[in-house]
């Protein structure tokens, strides 16, 4: 895999997701504050909180 093969995989990849209601997305980002003060990960803060439903890279259909 080149690396501009690898960006235009990632670009490619969708999913459609749920947003829970503010007050529960408010919890959740407490949650993944501490977990990533605690642990020292800030990649759960690159999208919402959200329940997925599916994933989609542009290849299943």
């Amino acid at each position: 895999m080149t690396p501009d093969t690898a960006c235009a995989t990632l670009r490619d990849r969708y999913f459609i997701a749920l947003l829970p209601p503010q007050e529960m997305q408010d919890y959740a980002n407490q949650v993944r504050q501490y977990f990533s003060d605690r642990y020292n990960s800030h990649k759960a803060f690159s999208s919402p909180p959200h329940i997925t439903l599916l994933k989609y890279d542009g290849q299943q259909w």
